[in-house]
């Protein structure tokens, strides 16, 4: 667990240093079909989460409001969504808030966000 963690928080590092979405490659990504990668990352932030979702322009098989309703049945309440478009796609970025910040799996909502992209791109994800 603590290796994941760890994992995790060079990970998200990476994704606080790109400013080039196309060289993401997190290992947990979705391949779309016309290559590009949608790649989630959540963290903690400021007594709730914070979940980045990168993705090329083709790459829209999945809804945003999906990954919310996703989001909300964790028990988070979403104070806050943007959508940034980059030269590479575009970067969601949704901050959210909980009563009980210690009730969140971080790893566990990432695999469930990044499996329920790919179950929408259909890409199988190569796991």
């Amino acid at each position: 667990m603590k290796k994941r963690i760890g994992e995790l928080s060079i990970k998200r590092d990476k994704v606080k240093k790109l400013s080039n979405w196309s060289a993401l490659d997190l290992g947990s990504s979705s391949a779309s079909s016309s290559g590009i990668n949608s790649c989630v990352v959540v963290h903690p932030f400021r007594g709730g989460v914070e979940i980045m979702i990168s993705s090329g322009f083709g790459d829209q098989s999945w809804h945003l409001s999906t990954v919310l309703q996703a989001i909300l049945e964790e028990g988070l309440d979403v104070v806050r969504c943007v959508s940034s478009q980059t030269i590479e796609g575009l970067l969601h970025t949704v901050q959210s808030e909980v009563t009980d910040p210690t009730q969140i799996d971080l790893s566990r909502l990432q695999t469930k966000l990044n499996d329920l992209i790919c179950y929408y791109d259909n890409a199988g994800c190569g796991r």
